[in-house]
């Protein structure tokens, strides 16, 4: 009876190994044939996408969507001196730079040259006075496509606007001051997002500031429906 048992055992898992296997091999020849057709397929593309452009390109001119200029454009001051940088990034509608100063600098993509404050040598960016970083000396930036985020020595903190969003740049924006988490906690760097800033700590947490993301407005606006029910 034992033998006979054993005997029916090993039979089944034959059975079940001679399945596995077939289902493997059918599996393969499948992912094999789908792969030389498309190749096919794409090879015929090609032939026939090649001899259509022969036609259209003896008459139409080569274009090149990528144009990059050659002459070089230098960063200069009112007095035409070039200051030196530590730190340059992107928005949408400038290009943001800190000095070796500490200073924070604007050049516009619309603008030929670099901002330059007409009445004050000091300021070389449109916001630095309502921001109130003319005395401070930056260490710190951070931006994004329309956002941006500064620290300074004192350890105050500003946040800004791109000018494309200055619609709504008063209500998010807010300028140079001290946070109470940041006094015994420093911070080591910051990060801005379209929607938000964020400061990494020394104590490794992490703070953030400005328009909560999406699902979390959500949910609090469920919570208060519900509270209202």
């Amino acid at each position: 009876g034992t033998r006979s048992r054993l005997g029916d055992r090993e039979r089944e898992l034959d059975r079940d190994r001679d399945s596995i296997f077939r289902i493997r091999d059918h599996r393969r020849r499948l992912e094999t044939s789908f792969r030389d057709e498309t190749l096919k397929s794409l090879e015929r593309d090609k032939i026939e996408t090649t001899g259509c452009d022969v036609g259209k390109k003896s008459n139409l001119p080569a274009q090149n969507p990528l144009v990059i200029g050659e002459e070089l454009q230098y960063w200069t001051d009112k007095d035409g001196d070039q200051p030196l940088f530590s730190q340059i990034e992107a928005m949408h509608s400038d290009l943001v730079a800190v000095g070796r100063d500490g200073r924070l600098y604007s050049w516009k993509w619309t603008e030929s040259e670099a901002y330059k404050n007409p009445e004050n040598t000091n300021i070389h960016h449109p916001k630095a006075a309502a921001l109130g970083l003319v005395q401070e000396k930056i260490t710190l930036l951070s931006t994004c496509m329309v956002r941006a985020s500064v620290l300074t020595e004192s350890g105050k903190i500003a946040t800004w606007l791109d000018e494309s969003l200055s619609s709504v740049s008063s209500k998010l924006e807010h300028p140079a001051q001290h946070f109470s988490e940041f006094q015994s906690d420093g911070v080591v760097s910051l990060h801005t997002c379209s929607l938000y800033s964020c400061a990494r700590l020394e104590s490794g947490a992490l703070y953030w500031w400005g328009v909560m993301p999406f699902t979390q407005r959500k949910k609090l606006v469920e919570r208060s429906s519900k509270k209202k029910k």
